[in-house]
Parts: C-alpha cells; structure tokens; sequence
C-alpha cells in the first residue's frame, strides 16, 4: 500500500525526524480520514476531533488534516506504540481510480517547523497527464 517515503532530519541530525509517506488504496475519502482520526488520541484517550479540510488545488480536490496528540504508531490489527506530543497531517487527493493518500508524522515540534513544507507540497500538486 505504501507507494514512497521520505524522512525529514530533525534538529539533531536524526533525532526527532518525521515521516513523510505516500500512499494508493481503496476506501472514501471520509474512511480514510476516519481511520486517520483514530490514530490520534486526545488528553482523554479519545479520537482526535479536528475538523478536515476541502479546498481545490491544482485542478484537483484535497482533503486534508491536521492532529496533534497521542499518535498510536503500528500495523493495523498490530501491536501500537504510543508517542505522546506528536502531529499528524493527511491529505487525501481524489485522483482515480482511486485516491491518492499523503501523511505525515512525527514529534510536534518538528512537525511544526516542517508546516511551510508540507503547505508547499499540497499547494503544488497537479493532475498527472
């Protein structure tokens, strides 16, 4: 499912880095983002609650997302680590046959600096030929 990867270094050389990860599957828009949603828990343990976000771009739709919390880091149906004070972004672009997925993790305050980035990265996208 996971089509490329990048990693984004943090201050440290390293420490602190986040994951940036590309992937194509099936699934709406509103599933995807649900799961998502799932992954980030708040104070109280429960699913995170930020609204997502449609706007066009590039002759393109995208959904995007943005949670801070305790990101539960792990397979699907397997064991999770929990990392307390992290972010996530998502971005979910309608291409077809199916949509194209963008996510983002890591330690908020490296995930905070990386916003202009990741602003730069969904701004741009573009319908393939």
């Amino acid at each position: 499912m996971r089509l490329a990867e990048a990693f984004v270094p943090g201050d440290a050389g390293g420490t602190g880095e986040c994951a940036l990860a590309f992937f194509s599957f099936g699934g709406t828009v509103e599933q995807n983002i649900e799961r998502w949603r799932g992954m980030v828990l708040d104070a109280e343990g429960n699913p995170a609650s930020t609204p997502s976000v449609k706007r066009e771009v590039g002759g393109l739709t995208v959904h995007t997302v943005e949670f801070v919390g305790t990101y539960e880091d792990g397979m699907p149906g397997g064991p999770r680590t929990k990392r307390p004070d992290w972010m996530f972004r998502g971005a979910v672009i309608e291409t077809s046959p199916q949509p194209t997925f963008i996510r983002m993790t890591g330690p908020r305050a490296a995930m905070e600096k990386t916003a202009p980035g990741w602003e730069a990265l969904i701004a741009g996208a573009t319908p393939h030929p």
